[in-house]
């Protein structure tokens, strides 16, 4: 979250009351100062906002101009911590106006905070993924930011030159250049979201060109980029030990069709006067069952409960059984399986795989399994489903008793994995002409018909591998080369342990970081020759991750020996150990605190030679506690030391991030002065003035 105050603001002066503003207009204050909002004020106060959101929907709907949101949240001055709540709660809220009483627009809190990224180079080159990424795209144009952003262009300036460091051909162009710099370069970099947004909805939605998102990144989503790589390492393994795989997806195929559809399904939530999203509402309840619509049938689909479990960092289905919703173990029933099966067909991902608003007998998975039983053949289908990210989901797969020949069929978002075939499941709709009356709000939520649908067409794409057979079927196990590829070669591709001497390791959260994280970082380096900091990477807490591993970086910059990376997947994360996160004692809490401790015994810190494992006493938090606990009952037994530094006191009271936040959340930040480093009041500075 950065902080930006009103002269630097993308702001239209308003002469007389309005509701709308024309897209020529709009034109030249974007091209002059790009930004995701644009704010309206008459007679200095605010008097409304344009999002580029706004924007897109009103050049969608054939407009030249956009309404004026005058309905939109604000926060008065001082009110940090509440901005930060807000953007935590609410994802779709990018920018918060600063107003006073008089409704005087001061400034903006917005949820990109770039800036910090600025040593964000450092990690992407000490990366396996990121060497790869950097041998395939050579040419980068970086966007000159508006003159009045000097720290923008500082950090425009360290891009350039590490680029250039790194052997990269790197031009620096104006905004007006943009459009004719995408066929000659692999990637066009602006310096943060608000200059990307404005300047790609200016040329795409006003002006009506082609402005290729694709190629348009920040230097923060250029590090996302190299993140699917990890995905591709990990299911190119998955394929070279004889599985075969296939992704599901929904693409815009940019056909009238698809056109259609979306203004289709726009207009029957409007109808009823609700906002689009994947409820069944009693309005389509009719359409959407079709001939098996009744009153019973609905109360029974209306009675599945899609709960989810966390266990050994796996999500998945908890266990039920109703009439047509069936779980065991994780695994929602797939209808006429056979008992005698030569391979197996495993699906994963959300709705679609879940079978979201349908029986067991109409899901899918099951209408695939009835066209290979009629067809003859001893396949058995799985039904996996679970909303996941993506590397939780790999986890699943690669936790699965898979054997070659076996088929993985997967929901792939926004991703695209190199040498595995993808199904567009716009593609099949617009094939069958499908409407949206068979689906809630978009075609992942569909009715049974269009189930089947679906799986006719999964059917013929998976036939030819279907029919091959396999003459030396073995287990295939990926779980020690699932944590390597997706972790250690992501963040230690270069760290040398055999000539570091003792290695020690912490994870910390640091929300925020305090001068207690460093005094428990200066002591576990008098007992170590270096020191590993892994800082959680959930992004569960009030202060981003992004902020917190800024605050570790910056806060440990002049110590010797350290490494700060993050925890990834596998260490003290939201599949691994989810209560530490919802801070709950429930009856999954010692299970996943020792499965979450036993794999960084077994599985992480034998491979950086990790001999010891530091904490800070914990004589508040039960959950932390209960994890401190498990480490002096597990760690042992692996030969991984576990020391226990008492935690440093001011004025006699424990220094806690906890009670920082408290402090920050009621406006007394001058009481947390001597609590927090200067690198951290740095981060949240404007808090602190």
């Amino acid at each position: 979250m950065i902080y930006t105050s009103s002269e630097k603001l993308t702001c239209l002066n308003l002469t007389d009351e309005t509701d709308e503003m024309n897209f020529v207009q709009l034109s030249s204050i974007l091209m002059e100062r790009p930004s995701n909002v644009v704010y309206c004020k008459k007679n200095g106060n605010l008097y409304g906002i344009i999002s580029m959101g706004d924007i897109h929907r009103a050049h969608d709907e054939g407009k030249d101009f956009v309404m004026i949101n005058k309905k939109f949240t604000s926060v008065s001055p001082g009110e940090y911590m509440r901005a930060k709540q807000i953007f935590k709660d609410n994802d779709k809220i990018n920018a918060l106006p600063v107003i006073d009483a008089n409704q005087k627009l001061l400034g903006d809190y917005s949820r990109w905070d770039d800036l910090i990224s600025i040593n964000g180079f450092e990690r992407l080159k000490a990366n396996k993924y990121a060497e790869e990424f950097w041998k395939k795209n050579r040419k980068f144009a970086l966007v000159s930011p508006c003159k009045e952003f000097a720290k923008k262009r500082e950090l425009m300036q360290t891009w350039r030159d590490d680029l250039l460091e790194a052997g990269l051909q790197v031009s620096v162009i104006d905004r007006e250049d943009v459009m004719g710099i995408f066929d000659i370069v692999d990637y066009v970099l602006f310096t943060d979201e608000d200059e990307l947004r404005g300047t790609g909805t200016l040329y795409h939605d006003i002006l009506n060109k082609e402005f290729n998102w694709c190629k348009a990144k920040t230097f923060d989503s250029i590090g996302e980029a190299i993140d699917e790589a990890v995905g591709n390492a990990i299911l190119g393994a998955v394929l070279a030990k004889g599985i075969h795989i296939f992704t599901l997806n929904v693409e815009d195929n940019q056909s009238d069709y698809w056109k259609t559809l979306q203004k289709d399904i726009e207009n029957k939530f409007s109808k009823i006067g609700k906002k689009q999203a994947g409820v069944l509402h009693e309005e389509f309840r009719e359409d959407f069952f079709a001939e098996l619509y009744s009153e019973e049938y609905m109360q029974e689909i209306f009675s599945h409960v899609y709960a989810e479990e966390h266990i050994d960092g796996i999500s998945k289905l908890k266990d039920s059984d109703r009439d047509t919703y069936k779980v065991t173990n994780g695994e929602r029933r797939t209808l006429n399986q056979p008992s005698e099966f030569e391979k197996c067909i495993y699906f994963y991902g959300p709705c679609i795989v879940v079978g979201y608003l349908v029986a067991d007998g109409h899901t899918v998975e099951s209408c695939l399994q009835a066209k290979l039983n009629e067809k003859g053949y001893k396949i058995k289908c799985l039904n996996y489903g679970a909303m996941a990210d993506q590397m939780t989901e790999l986890n699943r797969v690669v936790s699965t008793s898979l054997n070659t020949g076996d088929i993985i069929v997967l929901y792939n978002e926004n991703r695209k994995y190199e040498g595995i075939p993808s199904i567009n499941l716009v593609d099949i709709c617009e094939k069958h002409n499908v409407p949206a009356t068979w689906m809630l709000d978009w075609p992942l939520h569909s009715n049974h018909k269009l189930n089947n649908i679906y799986a006719d067409e999964i059917f013929k794409i998976l036939e030819p591998i279907v029919r091959k057979s396999i003459n030396n079927i073995e287990r295939v196990e990926m779980k020690d080369e699932f944590i390597t590829l997706g972790y250690l070669e992501r963040y230690f591709h270069d760290f040398n342990k055999e000539d570091t001497g003792i290695i020690g390791s912490i994870v910390m959260n640091c929300n925020p970081f305090t001068c207690g994280h460093r005094y428990l970082i200066e002591q576990a380096l008098t007992k170590v020759d270096h020191l590993i900091i892994f800082v959680v990477e959930e992004d569960k807490s009030i202060f981003t991750f992004k902020e917190r591993f800024a605050m570790v970086v910056e806060g440990t910059r002049d110590m010797k020996n350290v490494t700060v990376v993050p925890s990834g997947n596998f260490i003290l994360s939201q599949t691994t150990f989810p209560e530490y996160f919802l801070k709950i004692e429930d009856d999954d809490i010692i299970h996943n605190v020792e499965y979450d401790i036993t794999l960084f015994a077994e599985m992480i810190a034998p491979k950086l030679n990790i001999s010891c494992r530091f904490v800070g006493e914990e004589p508040e938090d039960g959950v932390t506690n209960e994890y401190n606990e498990a480490m002096k009952r597990i760690l042992p037994k692996h030969g991984i030391h576990i020391l226990e530094i008492p935690r440093i006191k001011n004025n006699g009271h424990i220094i806690s991030a906890t009670v920082i936040r408290k402090k920050l959340n009621e406006g007394l930040a001058m009481d947390i002065d001597n609590l927090i480093p200067q690198t951290t009041k740095n981060i949240i500075e404007l808090c602190l003035k």
